[in-house]
């Protein structure tokens, strides 16, 4: 009796273990997928995570380590907040594809049909543009010492880009050496200023870049930092190359890599579509006065100090695109939001715990007016102490700004576009709104003509613009970004528009004036003086 009984509990354990394990997700139905869409590009050979998962064998191999990885939320590697805002193509698992994870570790991994498992996705080397339209080749280099009393080495290199018109970039793919690189820039200068220093040097390249000092001509494009994924735009927009402009890259070399050797590819993609509209690039927030709100930036050793920023207040409508934040080691928190003139709060960016090795651009899942009178703010957290695991120094020493890796930084760049009407309804990513993703560009917005006469001025401001439409709205900022005139006219004549505006019980300082119609804007600045 004691023994059937005994046989009788075994039997009533083993029958619910037996179920668990039938109801388990396996590898061929389930799992495969979430690893192929979450981890594999970076999870493959010659990828940047150390090992690949692009097998059944690889996935089992690692399994209780993608467990711990998962129910940490560590990987995917993910560094915003989704609870703040969302980005396209976020890489966040959802609690379903976790539980997923957790169950099939649990029930010892099974494989199910392995012939009916999704194919796994095919990469060419360390590339994930498989169709480039053209490829930035820079020379073999071997990295030189830094500079006296400096770790990290910058250099620029000069490429024709041989164009003879003008080319709109959608997607880009840098393939550097990540462990020697720290970051690059690319620029496009429609000059020779880059060319000729280029050739004065002995060897490819010189010495130096920074922020594009090196040519008056020299603009910000796009650029790469340790975790960036390949950029790519949304259908119909593209990053502007005159005809005939040279290719300014500047690295910057990581401490330690004196005689290492790089030779970073560039690969490029060229934007389709009937209209292309006109992405450009705008650093909107540095260390330094006047954005840099509670300075001086320093950080002293054994503290944890905030700072703020601020951008310049804007004076024309734009559209955010894309957001980046960056900084080096000792930063450990960024948060990024917008204040408009009603004094508005818009979510744009929170990085609860920052990582100087997962920096990466983020585009928005819906074009983000900037209305005239906006500003945009960054706060960012600094731990100097011991307890920062990420802290190069220990004991830990005073941080300035500065250029090296083991300065800090605290900067912001955007991709902006000319705001159109209805930008704000742009879908780039359906999957938050249950809305398609648009599939067609909005036309860019055309400039509106408009003088302003006298500027200076003490009481009547006169304005001149030439309508393409029946109607004409116009508003007054103060600096400040307060509105403080505005009148909308329904009715007024296409052609040479004349209007005047009292300014007599108006302050003196800083004004802008803004006129629409239809599809096009016009913005000029406007001094009240009371000396007159």
């Amino acid at each position: 009796m004691p023994k059937a009984i005994c046989y009788l509990c075994v039997l009533t354990l083993t029958f619910p273990t037996l179920f668990c394990l039938g109801q388990a997700p396996d590898w061929s139905s389930t799992i495969a997928s979430i690893i192929y869409e979450n981890c594999t590009s970076c999870h493959r050979e010659e990828g940047v995570a150390p090992m690949p998962l692009l097998t059944y064998d690889d996935a089992v191999q690692y399994a209780f380590s993608i467990q711990a990885q998962v129910n940490a939320k560590k990987m995917p590697p993910w560094p915003p907040d989704p609870n703040y805002n969302h980005f396209w193509g976020e890489r966040v698992l959802s609690e379903t594809e976790i539980q997923a994870i957790n169950d099939w570790v649990n029930a010892g991994m099974p494989a199910g049909d392995l012939s009916q498992a999704p194919d796994p996705p095919v990469y060419e080397g360390k590339s994930l543009m498989t169709d480039a339209d053209d490829t930035i080749v820079l020379p073999h280099f071997t990295i030189p010492p830094p500079p006296p009393n400096g770790f990290d080495t910058y250099h620029t290199f000069v490429i024709k880009s041989g164009y003879t018109e003008t080319k709109y970039i959608q997607e880009v793919e840098f393939l550097p050496n990540t462990s020697v690189v720290h970051h690059i820039f690319v620029y496009h200068d429609t000059s020779d200023q880059s060319w000729i220093k280029d050739s004065l040097e002995a060897g490819p390249g010189f010495p130096g870049g920074g922020q594009g000092a090196f040519s008056d001509f020299a603009e910000y494009l796009f650029g790469w930092t340790p975790g960036s994924m390949m950029l790519k735009l949304p259908y119909g927009m593209g990053f502007a190359i005159p005809p005939g402009a040279d290719w300014v890259v500047t690295i910057h070399y990581a401490p330690g890599t004196e005689g290492m050797i790089d030779s970073t590819i560039i690969k490029l993609k060229f934007a389709e579509g009937p209209t292309i509209r006109p992405v450009y690039s705008k650093r909107l927030m540095y260390w330094h006065k006047p954005y840099l709100l509670n300075g001086p930036f320093i950080i002293p050793a054994n503290t944890v100090k905030a700072f703020f920023e601020r951008s310049d207040t804007f004076w024309e409508e734009k559209s955010l695109l894309q957001i980046q934040p960056h900084s080096h080691l000792i930063c450990v928190k960024w948060e990024i939001y917008m204040v408009d003139a009603n004094n508005d709060t818009t979510n744009i960016l929170l990085i609860p715990e920052w990582d100087f090795y997962w920096q990466m651009g983020y585009i928005l899942t819906k074009l983000m007016k900037i209305p005239v009178g906006a500003v945009i703010y960054g706060r960012a957290l600094f731990d100097n102490t011991v307890n920062n695991p990420n802290n190069p120094s220990n004991p830990p020493v005073t941080v300035t700004a500065g250029q090296s890796t083991y300065d800090e930084m605290m900067a912001v760049r955007a991709s902006l576009l000319d705001y159109m009407p209805g930008d704000e309804n742009y879908i780039i990513d359906s999957a938050f709104y249950g809305l398609p993703t648009v599939s067609q560009p909005i036309p860019q917005k055309e400039k509106l003509p408009l003088r302003t006469y006298p500027n200076p001025v003490a009481s009547q401001l006169n304005f001149i613009t030439d309508l393409p439409e029946p109607t004409l709205r116009w508003s007054l900022y103060h600096s400040a970004g307060k509105k403080v005139r505005q009148e909308l006219l329904s009715k007024t004549r296409k052609g040479i528009f004349h209007g005047t505006i009292d300014v007599s019980d108006l302050p003196a300082g800083l004004y802008f004036l803004t006129v629409n119609c239809g599809n096009r804007q016009g913005s000029a600045k406007v001094i009240v003086s009371r000396d007159q």
